[in-house]
């Protein structure tokens, strides 16, 4: 910034002022302490009477002078913010430009320090890029390893899981199988038992069935015998040896009847 002048202060002013015109009133007060020999008592009163004029009127001189000071202090006050705010203004201008013009190149080699730190990482050969990549891969070598031996661990698992949900089965069945055949076994044997059963009443009973029948039969053969006696006698004509043969065989339906009765039961 330019220099600038120095501002006089309004007080160094006024003691300047004052101090010029204390010679003068020194002066103008001499003069009556030079008559004072002269008039004696008389002129105290107008010597004091003057100097008490005169003091006021040196107070309104002052003041006006003060007033007058003050206003054209007020108007350089002015003048002097407006000059030093216009070159506040070129200054803070000046800055703004500096600084965008250190920002732009700041951004500028910071964009190159990327793109060069791009290259090196696309190509491989940043040290920032190289260790965390080793660690990254030696973490992804740790990590297929436990998860190969956590793989080996569930395929075993699945495994045994399998190998006992035959064996589960496997009894299961033979358990089921040996209740069926059980099952099985005693309806046989229940049924053979009953069977048995029945074919003793069916023996009983054939056995009375075939008493009753030879009974039946031979009443039947002495009923039939005595009857052809009657007939052979009663025959007359001519005697033929067929009809002597039919007369001398048995009659074959009631010997049979009982042999066809005893199968047929036994059949059924």
């Amino acid at each position: 910034m330019p220099a600038q002048p120095p501002v006089k202060e309004p007080e160094e002013e006024m003691e300047a002022e004052g101090e010029s015109q204390l010679p003068e009133a020194n002066g103008e007060v001499e003069e009556p302490r030079e008559n004072e020999g002269t008039r004696g008592g008389g002129a105290e009163e107008t010597m004091e009477e003057s100097t008490e004029e005169r003091e006021t009127d040196l107070e309104d001189s002052d003041e006006e002078e003060e007033e007058e000071e003050e206003e054209e202090s007020s108007e350089m006050d002015d003048e002097d913010c407006e000059r030093r705010r216009g070159e506040c203004l070129d200054e803070m201008m000046d800055l703004e430009k500096q600084f965008q013009e250190l920002k732009e190149k700041l951004f500028r080699e910071r964009l190159n320090q990327v793109k060069v730190k791009l290259d090196e990482v696309l190509t491989g050969k940043a040290g920032e890029y190289r260790e965390p990549l080793a660690a990254l891969q030696n973490s992804m070598q740790i990590r297929t390893q436990v998860a190969g031996v956590y793989r080996e661990l569930c395929l075993q698992v699945i495994k045994h899981k399998h190998e006992c949900e035959v064996q589960g089965a496997r009894q299961h069945l033979e358990s089921e199988r040996t209740l069926l055949f059980d099952a099985m076994k005693g309806e046989l044997l229940e049924k053979i038992r009953r069977l048995e059963e029945d074919r003793q009443n069916i023996d009983l009973t054939s056995e009375w069935s075939d008493e009753l029948r030879g009974k039946k039969c031979k009443r039947k053969n002495l009923l039939g015998r005595s009857e052809k006696k009657k007939k052979v006698a009663l025959v007359s004509g001519k005697h033929h040896p067929q009809n002597a043969l039919k007369d001398q065989q048995p009659p074959l339906k009631p010997l049979l009847a009982p042999a066809c009765s005893g199968f047929s039961l036994s059949g059924n």
